[in-house]
């Protein structure tokens, strides 16, 4: 199967946001993922060490993507939706890889409850790695909406 430009590129964004975790806890053992058994702890520590998220605490599941295409000004702007599970209850802080993302807003919530404003803050950028998105999770939240658009020089649009 061969993909469009359009598609590779939309492809090449949900991947990036594919890769979420949670802040890493020195020290703390890791737990195994009942999502990927097969991942053993080197194996997620290595992961960690090519991204800031911390697949050892929380996994993404599902991710629900509505984004609009500007072609004329090469940005894609819409939602992420993620569907969280914790392998540590405890988790109280999401990160996420970004890469010369505008944030506009973060979202979370519990099932079905309404969507509630939640705090984040975007890291510097690294060459390599981008940006961290931390989000901070209430004890109960299992969902996460990230409002954003993507900039020209996002290495998805190229």
């Amino acid at each position: 199967m061969r993909l469009t430009n359009v598609e590779a590129k939309l492809l090449y964004l949900w991947i990036r946001i594919v890769a979420v975790g949670c802040a890493i806890t020195s020290g703390a053992a890791l737990p195994q993922s009942p999502l990927h058994p097969s991942l053993d702890r080197t194996t997620m520590t290595n992961i960690a060490a090519t991204s800031y998220a911390n697949v050892q605490e929380v996994h993404t599941t599902h991710v629900a993507l509505d984004l609009t295409v500007d072609f004329a000004r090469q940005r894609l702007s819409g939602t992420a939706e993620l569907v969280l599970h914790r392998l540590v209850p405890g988790a109280r802080v999401m990160v996420l890889d970004t890469r010369t993302l505008e944030i506009q807003t973060v979202e979370t919530r519990n099932g079905n409850s309404q969507w509630r404003a939640a705090k984040f803050s975007l890291g510097p950028n690294d060459e390599v790695l981008g940006a961290p998105l931390r989000i901070d999770l209430p004890s109960a939240v299992d969902r996460v909406r990230v409002r954003y658009t993507t900039s020209p020089a996002a290495s998805g649009l190229q």
